[in-house]
Parts: structure tokens; C-alpha cells; sequence
């Protein structure tokens, strides 16, 4: 198994193995869904080297199992000289930002989205609708979360979405959010 620690934009910092002979610096992993919560669980004891230490941080994203999971708590301890990381599937984290307010107001759900996202040139993700283009009256008096606001906006619209992205060698690509009917 080989994973990749990789900074907020998709660079490869460091690499981490329990196969490779002059890289044997992944000592266990455990990959589990918790299903109450849909939340996908990452979890690694690394041995700790100088550039683990520095990169193997929070925040940080490590790339296994063909997916993105982003680096919730990073754990060191002196004893045996180990890191344990706990990293969550990073897919919401990737859109998640503060949206503002906006009056009563009639747009498609591609412009909801667009409003709430930003267009694909924005946030770099490709959107996929498969979506009556209907508009609806929606109003938001309050900041929130991206997450709550695609939330409500896929209630109203009784629609659903999933991530779509494949990693090839050091990247992540393409980046897809699809938006369904239920």
C-alpha cells in the first residue's frame, strides 16, 4: 500500500509505503464508512520522519484507496516515535465555504448551484446535471455553510449528488459533482 500526503491545492508533499523497501514508513491502515453518518474513515500509523512530521499535518489531504481523504487530527507520539492519522473522505471539504444572503429571487437549479458553488472556471469542479432546468423562488436570509445550502437546494429541487474523481499519479482529475433526481 503507498499513500500520498498531499497540501490543500493537490501537491504531493510526501510519499508513504509498507511495501517499498527504502520507503517502509506506513506501519497500519484501516479504511471503514460509517453509514449513520455517510462519512468515509481513513486511519494510518506512520513512522515518524523529519517530512512526515512536517507535512502529515491537519488540514493536509492524504490520497488512499483511490480517494481523497482530508486530515481531521494528526497524533505524535514520542514513545515509539509514530504519527496516527484520523482523515475523513474529503469530497464536501473540497466545496465547503461561507455563502452569503440573497432576497427572495427565481433561478434554475444550475444557477443555485452555480450561485452557491461557483461556475466550474471558479472552483475547478466539473458539474454533471441531469436536472429539470426549472426555476424556483428561493430565499436565504443568513450565512451558511456550502453544505447546508446545497442541502436545502437539493430538497427543494427532491434531487441528490455525488463526487466523481479518478487520481493519476500525483493529481486528482477530473473533478465531477453530479447533480440526479432522486
Amino acid at each position: 500500500m503507498i499513500i500520498y500526503i498531499a497540501d490543500r491545492y493537490g501537491k504531493v508533499l510526501t510519499t508513504c509505503s509498507s511495501e517499498l523497501p527504502r520507503n517502509s514508513t506506513l506501519l497500519k491502515d484501516n479504511l471503514t464508512d460509517d453509514l449513520q453518518s455517510g462519512v468515509r474513515v481513513f486511519e494510518c500509523t506512520l513512522m515518524a520522519t523529519d517530512k512526515i512530521r512536517e507535512h502529515a499535518v491537519t488540514g493536509n489531504y492524504v490520497m488512499a484507496y483511490n480517494a481523497p481523504y482530508t486530515i481531521i487530527s494528526s497524533t505524535y507520539d514520542t514513545t515509539d516515535n509514530t504519527i496516527s492519522l484520523y482523515c475523513e473522505d474529503a469530497g464536501l471539504d473540497f466545496i465547503n465555504k461561507t455563502v452569503g444572503t440573497i432576497a427572495l429571487t427565481s433561478k434554475t437549479f444550475q444557477q443555485w448551484i452555480e450561485w452557491t458553488l461557483g461556475t466550474s472556471a471558479d472552483n475547478g469542479w466539473n458539474y454533471n446535471f441531469n436536472i429539470p432546468n426549472k426555476s424556483k423562488s428561493l430565499e436565504y436570509t443568513t450565512e451558511a455553510n456550502a453544505q447546508e445550502r446545497l442541502l436545502d437546494i437539493l430538497a427543494n429541487y427532491d434531487a441528490e449528488m455525488y463526487f466523481t474523481y479518478e487520481i493519476d499519479g500525483f493529481k486528482w482529475i477530473p473533478r465531477t459533482i453530479n447533480f440526479v433526481q432522486k
